[in-house]
């Protein structure tokens, strides 16, 4: 959006006549839209938006817009050739049909170009997945291998190498082709510069006491600024850059400072969720954990970087390597790694940190979170929780919701994240918890160990099909023999079952007396009425109301 009114404002003034509030006058009208804006958008809408469009470019197609988007071109396909030189160039897309249908001037870009060359986003040696993994080095051997895809894969470039820059550049590059196929004049001050890769994809981005955010990309210099204090457990973070180019980051910063305050060492990443050198390495948010969360033994300890470790040192041989953090907040939706999953499911399993999953919300503001029934939405699970939860990321916490407003001239919905506060102390306080944790023996440890007992009754202890009992058994001997702290374990699964029924029943109402009987055993652990009601005013109003 900021790209596109930029270009607007570049050329649109030159023109006799403009009148920055008669969009008539203007020579160049962006409509900007994201992905839940075309999913949501009913069918006439959408074919209207791409018929009366000179020029489309599909950055960024998955579902659930591609759905949408590839039903309505389904239903009308003459919508994308129905004017004079359009222009229909889709760029990382998860329907290749789709993106072989990218044209100029009803001339097909792909037209003889083996779909196996193509590929999909997931078929490594493709088009298609060196454009989902920003292999700018790999594009430009496609440029010599295929010319005639030479103005897609100029788009393509501009789209992999990111930023606001990039994005003007390839609108100008967008809006010169279609100028000169019209036989137009272009001012060479208008003309795109060449791509380029200046923008870091591997960084770590924080905020002073005065709210001045800094990008480093060395860990060394980041350490001079906010030394690592050896005594302090160390929190890492990581976060996707296109927030950060977008400006989109308060939520992140905030949160960054929370952990500060309460006296955590922080390394706080943001990094791309996908990117590839051309040496097909990866260039993404699994090279930067490496980069900067690992340490040679023999080189650095936890507060030095004189050494930086690369993908490749690391994985010949892990274990020569420690790690300085002692838990990781987690921001991205779906997976982390991208092309490198496997390799980042090594790196947290070696790490042996946990994995916390804050969830930033894209739907929601905070006052619709609040009054939500469900919090999340059923639609946004699997991205934002199931898809996490394969690569061991726990405790998802929601910590930040959605301001939006539509731009009044582009009509783009614009997304930014705010912290909810006291989410963010939610979370900091079990981040807090668990690093203690780490550091306890494990005789210092207590644990709970919570089984089924629905519907209530003496009866009714399980699961189905399951040996419950046994089972806890098991873990009670497997506990004591790694020195937690468990004494007076039953002998036997008998003894075991009567010790729960006896004292760790769920008492069912209909069953008179029983519940006063099991609270005067003196075998039943209770928990003092006061306490229980100071800690139950802790509570939310909104959840003492649901549960009184």
């Amino acid at each position: 959006d900021m790209a596109a009114k930029n270009i607007m404002n570049t050329i649109n003034p030159t023109q006799p006549g403009y009148n920055s509030n008669d969009s008539s006058t203007w020579l160049v009208k962006f409509d900007v839209r994201n992905r839940d804006q075309i999913a949501n958008m009913n069918s006439n809408e959408l074919k209207s938006l791409i018929e009366n469009a000179d020029i489309i470019i599909c950055e960024w197609l998955f579902d659930p817009a591609l759905s949408n988007f590839r039903t309505v071109l389904n239903a009308n396909p003459d919508i994308i050739k129905n004017k004079p030189n359009k222009i229909f160039m889709v760029l990382n897309c998860d329907d290749p049909e789709l993106t072989m249908m990218s044209h100029v001037n009803g001339t097909e870009l792909f037209d003889g170009i083996p779909s196996s060359v193509v590929g999909t986003v997931n078929t490594e040696g493709s088009i298609l997945h060196a454009v989902n993994n920003a292999n700018t080095a790999k594009l430009e051997e496609y440029k010599n291998l295929y010319p005639q895809l030479g103005k897609w894969l100029d788009m393509a470039l501009y789209y992999a190498t990111n930023g606001p820059v990039s994005y003007e550049n390839q609108f100008k590059y967008a809006l010169k082709m279609h100028n000169d196929l019209n036989g137009g004049s272009w001012p060479t001050e208008w003309n795109p510069q060449p791509y380029n890769e200046e923008l870091p994809k591997e960084m770590i981005y924080r905020a002073d006491a005065n709210g001045k955010g800094e990008i480093f990309t060395s860990l060394e210099s980041y350490l001079e600024k906010y030394p690592l204090d050896t005594s302090k457990p160390t929190v890492g973070l990581i976060e996707r850059d296109s927030n950060l180019w977008a400006g989109n980051i308060q939520h992140f910063e905030y949160i960054t400072a929370q952990f500060v305050a309460q006296g955590f060492n922080v390394l706080p990443i943001v990094a791309a969720y996908s990117g590839i050198t051309g040496d097909n390495l990866p260039l993404n948010i699994y090279s930067a954990m490496v980069k900067y969360f690992v340490y040679d033994l023999k080189a650095d300890n936890r507060s030095t970087a004189n050494l930086v470790v690369n993908t490749t040192q690391y994985e010949s041989n892990p274990q020569n390597y420690s790690y300085r953090i002692d838990a990781l907040i987690d921001f991205y939706f779906f997976s982390v790694g991208s092309g490198f999953v496997d390799q980042t499911n090594s790196l947290f399993e070696n790490m042996n940190v946990p994995v916390f999953r804050a969830i930033t919300s894209t739907k929601n503001s905070e006052a619709e979170w609040i009054i939500s029934e469900d919090g999340l939405l059923w639609s946004d699970t699997y991205y934002q929780i199931a898809v996490p939860e394969t690569q061991g990321v726990v405790e998802p916490l929601f910590v930040a919701t959605t301001n939006k407003e539509v731009d009044t001239v582009t009509g783009a919905e614009l997304i930014s994240f705010h912290a909810i506060p006291e989410r963010v102390d939610k979370l900091v306080n079990r981040v807090t918890s668990w690093t203690e944790l780490k550091y306890l023996s494990n005789a210092e440890k207590k644990i709970a160990l919570i089984y089924y007992n629905y519907p209530p009754g003496k009866q009714n202890i399980g699961a189905s099909y399951l040996n419950t009992p046994e089972t806890i058994l098991q873990i009670l001997n497997l506990l004591k023999s790694q020195s937690y702290n468990v004494t007076d374990i039953p002998g036997t699964t008998d003894e075991l079952v009567y010790l729960m029924q006896r004292n760790g029943i769920n008492v069912a109402n209909w069953a008179p007396g029983e519940l006063e009987k099991l609270a005067d055993d003196p075998h039943t652990i209770l928990w003092d009425a006061d306490e229980y009601e100071a800690w139950f005013k802790t509570l939310d109003p909104v959840a003492q109301k649901e549960l009184v």
